[in-house]
């Protein structure tokens, strides 16, 4: 009987606070701050140049009334330029903010069907396809849970992951 290896991820200190990354785990309704995804295109991931933060993936904050898909959707138009294609959910970044509650960021997977002109010029500078032996250098604060995290969506773009509702 084959049994399904649920991944770890490590905790990191991040400027919000403590951040871990929980495979799969649905998010905290009432706590979610953002969503981002990890478009992918050509073996490599789109990263936007986003002003106060640097080169990243897309993502932002949910807008009232709105669905975290089309969040991820909307951000990525407007921060890279990019069209998705199906959303893959791969888990969640919870930030501990002790005294606070922690808040939640769902994490997708998608393939980039186009690019085009960024939506929003003002929130981004700049937008690249990086390979995976690059993120180190090109994302603007690496560290062990992005090592991680990219990896996971990594390996499930090229698996052929089923798609989770978003």
């Amino acid at each position: 009987m084959q049994t399904c290896r649920i991944p770890r991820f490590p905790s990191v200190d991040w400027r919000q606070g403590r951040t871990t990354f929980t495979a799969g785990a649905p998010p905290i309704s009432d706590r979610i701050l953002a969503a981002i995804v990890f478009a992918i295109q050509a073996q490599r991931f789109l990263l936007a140049d986003i002003v106060g933060r640097g080169w990243c993936v897309p993502g932002g904050g949910l807008e009232h009334g709105e669905t975290l898909e089309a969040c991820v959707r909307r951000e990525t138009l407007e921060e890279a330029g990019a069209r998705l294609g199906s959303l893959v959910y791969l888990g969640v970044f919870t930030v501990a903010r002790r005294p606070l509650p922690p808040l939640c960021v769902p994490a997708y997977r998608s393939p980039v069907l186009a690019l085009g002109p960024v939506g929003m010029p003002g929130e981004s500078r700049g937008v690249r396809l990086v390979r995976p032996n690059e993120l180190s250098t090109a994302y603007y604060r690496w560290d062990a849970l992005l090592e991680a995290v990219f990896a996971y969506a990594e390996q499930h773009h090229t698996s052929g992951y089923p798609p989770a509702g978003a």
